[in-house]
């Protein structure tokens, strides 16, 4: 994701000022190379995304991050962004067409409340080096049924892990009389680099804590 993200900035004309990784040194490292950028993006590891938005903070740059597996300390990176009136923004999944789909499952799922005869399934496929397992992509989409669909409290995806899938999700609405069936499938890391970029250059000249759901509006 860091190469996808470097590449789609450098299509727009923009510079990169530094990178981080297990291999080229992590931020709190060389806190000087990331003091000479304008914002960071981060794709990195749910252990080390408090420690870097911290660092962001400290550094007064706005960050916007694509790590997922970290959701249950997402009240604590909003309360340390406000505190330090600094910017951030997060998101599960960068896709364009990924958020158009979460409001295409929220609306199917609307329809089909009063329909008791349907019973629901989900599956996500991703590449074998995806570590969290369900995606934060699945996550999200279970919330939005499970808000619109309350009597499947306990519905989650099956998660499948093999290979170089860049990400699918499915959902299986399924009754005695028939089955339907929505699915977003990805075709490259490309369009989650493009989504976050986007995200980057809106959120610039921005203060807060902010998602998608706010880029969109």
């Amino acid at each position: 994701m860091g190469q996808g993200v470097e590449r789609a900035a450098q299509a727009k004309g923009h510079q990169i000022m530094a990178r981080f990784s297990r291999r080229l040194g992590m931020p709190k490292e060389r806190p000087q190379d990331l003091a000479q950028a304008d914002l960071a993006i981060d794709f990195s590891h749910s252990a080390l995304v408090l420690d870097h938005l911290k660092l962001c903070l400290s550094l007064n740059k706005p960050l916007v991050i694509g790590t997922t597996g970290w959701e249950n300390e997402m009240a604590t990176a909003q309360a340390l962004v406000c505190e330090a009136q600094g910017s951030c923004l997060c998101a599960p999944n960068f896709s364009i067409g990924m958020f158009l789909f979460q409001r295409i499952v929220a609306y199917a799922a609307s329809l089909l409340a009063p329909f008791e005869a349907y019973d629901l399934c989900g599956v996500e496929y991703h590449h074998q080096e995806k570590l969290d397992a369900p995606s934060g992509t699945a996550k999200a989409l279970t919330r939005q049924i499970i808000d619109h669909l309350p009597r499947w409290p306990h519905f989650a995806f099956s998660s499948i892990r093999c290979g170089h899938i860049p990400g699918t999700h499915t959902l299986h609405f399924d009754s005695a009389a028939d089955t339907l069936t929505l699915t977003h499938q990805a075709r490259h890391r490309e369009g989650f680099a493009q989504g976050a970029l986007m995200a980057a250059e809106w959120l610039l000249s921005r203060k807060g804590f902010f998602t998608l759901d706010d880029f969109f509006k």
